[in-house]
């Protein structure tokens, strides 16, 4: 007979939830925010020709190269896409305020991250 003392009325659980992505450990950005005129060849581009810059980063993210120039908030949504790959840390309103903002610098700090991690 089992000793009452001794009887687990609950399931075993994980106190880590290794296999939901949403979970999965965060880094940060390998480029700050302002640091977007270490390079300046993209600094120009993006403040130059943005609609080209969105181009070339949308190609880069697979996504639609010329959607950049058609809708004003595409920034911070390559934005959270990035992040969410990567696993950066940061929140959807955080992009949002960033790319509206500081939008060149937004920009420039998502290719510069592409490029680091050898993805642009």
């Amino acid at each position: 007979m089992a000793d009452p003392k001794n009887v687990h009325t609950n399931q075993p659980m994980s106190h880590g939830n290794t296999s939901n992505p949403f979970f999965a450990p965060t880094t940060q950005w390998s480029v700050g925010l302002f640091d977007c005129c270490d390079n300046m060849g993209d600094c120009c581009c993006a403040w130059i020709c943005p609609c080209c810059f969105m181009h070339s980063l949308g190609k880069s993210i697979n996504e639609e190269s010329m959607i950049g120039c058609c809708i004003p908030s595409q920034a911070a949504v390559y934005r959270m896409k990035i992040r969410s790959f990567l696993h950066i840390e940061g929140s959807a309103v955080n992009d949002c305020l960033t790319a509206s903002c500081c939008g060149v610098c937004t920009v420039v700090q998502m290719k510069s991250e592409l490029k680091n991690r050898g993805l642009a």
